[in-house]
C-alpha cells in the first residue's frame, strides 16, 4: 500500500522532497523483504537524483522512501506516480499539485503621451506566457485609462461588495463626460422643446 505525501502547490523553480509511505501487505514475504520503490513525473516536474529505491520492509511493516522532486518552468497541473513491487505483487497510486507563480495576480498600468506619435514601453517584470496578458491602448483622449482601470477592477482576485461597487466607477465617469467635437470643444447639450 502507498500513502504519498506532497505539496499542494509549488512555484516554478521550487526542489521539495516528496515522501511515500510503503506498507509491505504482501502475505508470506517474509521480515527482510526488498520492496522496489519508484517514482514517475510528470513533463513539468523533474525528479533529481534516483528515480528508483530499493527498501528492506518486512512483512506487516511501513517504512517511508523520499525523493527530491524539481518543478519547472511551465505553471499548471502536475503529477506525480509512485509504484512499488515485491516479486508478483505491483502498487501505484499517482498524486497531483499545481504549479503556480510565487506571488498573486499582479497588475502593472504604464501611463504618458508620445509627442512624436512613437512609444516605447519595456516590459519590466518576468511573465509566465500560459498567464500572461498584455495589452496597448492608444488614444487622443485620456478617457482610454477607463480601459485599464476597468479591466483591473474586472480580474481583481479578492471580491468583496467594495470591489464590485468600485468596479462601477470607471463607468460612472464616462456616463457624466460630454462627448467632444471635432474641435477638441465639449459640445453643448441641447433640450428638446
Amino acid at each position: 500500500m502507498l500513502s504519498p505525501s506532497l505539496l499542494l502547490q509549488a512555484a516554478p523553480g521550487d526542489e521539495f522532497r516528496v515522501t511515500v509511505g510503503v506498507s509491505n501487505l504482501v502475505e508470506g514475504s517474509g521480515p527482510d523483504a526488498t520492496i522496489t520503490v519508484g517514482i514517475i513525473a510528470s513533463r513539468n516536474l523533474i525528479i533529481v537524483g534516483e528515480r528508483t529505491r530499493q527498501v528492506v520492509i518486512g512483512e506487516g511493516d511501513e517504512a517511508p522512501v523520499h525523493f527530491i522532486v524539481h518543478a519547472g518552468n511551465a505553471p499548471g497541473a502536475a503529477s506525480l506516480t509512485f509504484t512499488a513491487q515485491l516479486g508478483d505483487a505491483v502498487a501505484s497510486r499517482t498524486a497531483g499539485l499545481s504549479i503556480r507563480p510565487a506571488m498573486p495576480y499582479h497588475t502593472t498600468f504604464t501611463s504618458g503621451y508620445a509627442k512624436d506619435g512613437a512609444a516605447w514601453l519595456p516590459i519590466t517584470r518576468n511573465l509566465f506566457d500560459q498567464l500572461a496578458e498584455q495589452h496597448a491602448t492608444a488614444s487622443a483622449s485620456p478617457l482610454v485609462l477607463v480601459d485599464a482601470l476597468t479591466a483591473y477592477l474586472e480580474h481583481f482576485p479578492h471580491g468583496c461588495t467594495e470591489q464590485l461597487v468600485s468596479q462601477v466607477f470607471p463607468l460612472v465617469a464616462l456616463s457624466t463626460t460630454r462627448p467632444m467635437r471635432p474641435s477638441g470643444r465639449p459640445s453643448k447639450s441641447r433640450s428638446a422643446s
